[in-house]
């Protein structure tokens, strides 16, 4: 069964239109290329995501076309298959699959192309200074032209065969966008405040024969323990702890226990 992949997305926005250009990596499951390490994998390109776009513009769109237009089609595939569409099998009748298998690619996750895509968007001009250049092309022709600024965009709306314009990248691999959207949009860690208890939970380690044990931490052939209560955690915190635990090593048993102590628990 041939279903196309979408491996990756980085949209580019037009600020002046308060619009995006949807650009998804993306390939067929029968094709098949070598990398560089002359490894064959799955081929792939960044290509211009036109199936989300509007009628009357194939170019660019804002976020309410896009999401739009995703709606009009998913409509279409309820009639189309006589009530029997579900959003959970949204792979299974679109022949797509978005980070993995078309059995586990929903509705949500289509949508999400859209909605993470405008939000972590890009400039064409910040794309740029990080050696990313964007170009239009009409297939099977000579027409080529590379995008400077939004406004050679826009003056792509009066080619006469516009409707057939494609975008592309340049200079733009795989794994880039990831670093581009880690420098753009960085993920700030969430600092716990600790909290002044007159009692605390910890994590031990129950032993058959022996004294039981306070767990430490991990180390590359076992754990570290101690004979006092050690971490010092709200009930959650523990009870999480201890799941994984248990399931890392599974001939232990690790239990939670609550200490009656004044304690700053986190």
């Amino acid at each position: 069964m041939s279903y196309d992949l979408i491996y990756d997305k980085q949209f580019v926005k037009l600020e002046k239109s308060n619009a995006f250009i949807p650009m998804v990596l993306c390939g067929s499951n029968n094709c098949y290329e070598y990398t560089s390490g002359n490894r064959e994998r799955r081929a792939r390109d960044w290509y211009g995501f036109k199936f989300v776009l509007c009628k009357d513009n194939h170019l660019f769109a804002t976020k309410d076309e896009m999401l739009k237009s995703q709606n009009e089609y998913r409509g279409e595939l309820i009639e189309r298959n006589n009530g029997e569409y579900s959003d959970d099998s949204f792979g299974y009748y679109t022949g797509l699959a978005i980070g993995g298998g078309t059995d586990r690619t929903t509705f949500g996750n289509y949508q999400g192309i859209v909605k993470t895509g405008c939000r972590k968007a890009l400039t064409i001009e910040q794309l740029r200074d990080e050696g990313v250049g964007l170009h239009a092309s009409i297939y099977n022709t000579d027409f080529y032209k590379s995008i400077a600024c939004e406004d050679d965009v826009l003056e792509l709306l009066n080619h006469p065969e516009y409707g057939r314009i494609t975008f592309r990248f340049s200079g733009m691999s795989d794994s880039k966008p990831k670093r581009i959207r880690k420098k753009y949009f960085p993920v700030g860690k969430t600092s716990k405040t600790p909290v002044q208890q007159d009692y605390y939970y910890t994590v031990v380690v129950s032993m058959a024969d022996e004294r039981d044990r306070y767990f430490m931490r991990k180390t590359k052939y076992g754990y570290k323990y101690t004979y006092n209560p050690y971490h010092k955690l709200t009930k959650q915190s523990a009870e999480r702890k201890v799941k994984t635990l248990n399931k890392k090593y599974s001939h232990l048993a690790f239990n939670v226990e609550k200490v009656s102590q004044i304690a700053m628990v986190v």
